[in-house]
C-alpha cells in the first residue's frame, strides 16, 4: 500500500474521518523528501494493496576449475589446483534501488612431492582460500541524511556506508515501511604453509610436519536483525499526535526513534601454528597446536567473566574506557 496524492497533501480522511487535515505548511521538509522515493498508486479497486510492480532481480552463477599436473623427475612432481566461483543476485527493497549482491570465493592449492629416498618421503603443500560477501546497495547513507534533511545523526564510525534510514507508518493503515539497513563487505581469508615428512621403517609409518596459518576477517558492526539501520535512524509512527499514523509522519512527529552509535567495522588477524608426529601402526600419536586470540584491528573485543561478573577488555581500551567515565582495574569494568 502507497499513500495517495489527497493523503500526501494532508487529507487524511482515507485513514481516520475524524481527523483534521493536516495543513500544507505543518508537512515537515523530511516527509515531503522522502515521499519523493515513494510511488503514487497505480491499481484501483482493490482491497489491501494500490500499487503493484514486477521488480527484476536477476542473478548469475559462473565458476571455473584448473588443475595441473607435473613430474619433473623420477623423484619429484607437483600439481596445481584453482577453483573460482561468482555468485552475483539482485534483492529487491521496496520502493528503494535493488541490492546487487555477490558472493566471490577463491581456492588455490600447490603440493610439492619428493622422494628421497625409497623409505623417506617429503611433501610441501601451500595454499589459500579467499571468501567475500558484497551487499551493494547504491544509497551512501550520507547523502540519505542529507537528502532528506535529518541533522544531528552521529555517523563519525561509519561515514561512507551505504543505508537508508528506516520509517515505519503501517501501523492501522497498511502503508508498506521504508529503509535499508547498513551494506557493505564480510571476508574471510586463510592461508596455510606446511611441510611434512613420511618415514616407512618395517611395519611402521612415521610422519611429522609443521603446518602454519595466516587466518583474516572482516565484518559489519550492527544490531542486526532487530534495529539493523539504526546507525542512520529508525523512525516508527503511531497514532499519537495528530490521532492518525500517518498524519504524525507527515508532521515529523515519530512515537519511537532508535539511533545507534556502533564501533567500526570489525576486522582481525591471527597467525596459527601446529607440529605433529604420529606413528600409523601403534594408532598412536601426537600433535601441538599454537591457536592465538584473534587481534582486532580496533581493540574492540571483550569477554565476560562469570567468576566476578565482569567485562575483560584489551589494556589498550583502558584510556577510551576512563574518558567514557566507565571504571577498569587490570583489565576488567
Amino acid at each position: 500500500m502507497v499513500p495517495t496524492q489527497a493523503e500526501r497533501n494532508g487529507d487524511l480522511s482515507g485513514f481516520n474521518p475524524s481527523v483534521a487535515p493536516i495543513p500544507a505548511a505543518s508537512i515537515s521538509a523530511t516527509a515531503k523528501a522522502l515521499l519523493t522515493h515513494i510511488p503514487l498508486p497505480n491499481v484501483n479497486g482493490q482491497s489491501g494493496f494500490n500499487y503493484e510492480n514486477f521488480q527484476s532481480t536477476p542473478a548469475r552463477t559462473d565458476g571455473a576449475d584448473l588443475r595441473i599436473d607435473q613430474t619433473i623427475t623420477s623423484k619429484q612432481s607437483a600439481y596445481a589446483r584453482f577453483s573460482r566461483k561468482n555468485i552475483t543476485s539482485d534483492f529487491a527493497n521496496a520502493f528503494l534501488p535493488n541490492d546487487v549482491d555477490s558472493t566471490h570465493n577463491r581456492n588455490f592449492l600447490l603440493s610439492h612431492t619428493y622422494t628421497i629416498t625409497p623409505r623417506l618421503l617429503n611433501e610441501f603443500r601451500y595454499g589459500f582460500t579467499n571468501v567475500t560477501t558484497s551487499v551493494n546497495f547504491p544509497i551512501q547513507g550520507s547523502d540519505a541524511l542529507s537528502q532528506l534533511d535529518l541533522t544531528g545523526v552521529n555517523i563519525s564510525q561509519h561515514p561512507t556506508t551505504h543505508a537508508f534510514p528506516t520509517f515505519n507508518f503501517s501501523a492501522g493503515t497498511g502503508l508498506t515501511a521504508i529503509g535499508r539497513d547498513k551494506a557493505g563487505i564480510t571476508q574471510s581469508k586463510t592461508t596455510q604453509f606446511s611441510d611434512n615428512v613420511t618415514y616407512t621403517l618395517g611395519k611402521h609409518t612415521l610422519k611429522g610436519g609443521i603446518d602454519i596459518r595466516r587466518v583474516r576477517y572482516f565484518d559489519l558492526e550492527s544490531f542486526a536483525p532487530t534495529f539493523a539501520s539504526d546507525d542512520f535512524g529508525s523512525f516508527i509512527f503511531q497514532p499519537t499526535f495528530t490521532g492518525d499514523v500517518f498524519g504524525d509522519f507527515l508532521e515529523g512527529a515519530p512515537t519511537t526513534l532508535n539511533f545507534a552509535v556502533s564501533s567500526p567495522d570489525v576486522g582481525g588477524t591471527a597467525t596459527q601454528y601446529s607440529l605433529f608426529a604420529q606413528d600409523e601402526y601403534q594408532v598412536n600419536g601426537l600433535r601441538w597446536h599454537v591457536l592465538p586470540g584473534f587481534q582486532e584491528d580496533g581493540g574492540n573485543l571483550a569477554n565476560f567473566d562469570q567468576r566476578n561478573n565482569s567485562i575483560v577488555v584489551p589494556d589498550a581500551l583502558a584510556a577510551y574506557l576512563t574518558s567514557q567515565n566507565i571504571t577498569t582495574k587490570n583489565g576488567c569494568t
